[in-house]
């Protein structure tokens, strides 16, 4: 039982960091900018 938490932790981790990125990477390009991804910036 803890090892099944201790995975959905981790995997609960992993996709908040994924989630995080793909938001800023969307509300760049929602408000008409385009996002480079080399330097991770939003340019208007």
């Amino acid at each position: 039982m803890k090892k099944w938490l201790l995975i959905m932790g981790i995997l609960m981790i992993l996709f908040g960091a994924y989630g995080l990125i793909f938001d800023d990477k969307d509300h760049c390009l929602d408000y008409g900018g385009s996002y480079n991804a080399q330097t991770k910036q939003c340019e208007k």
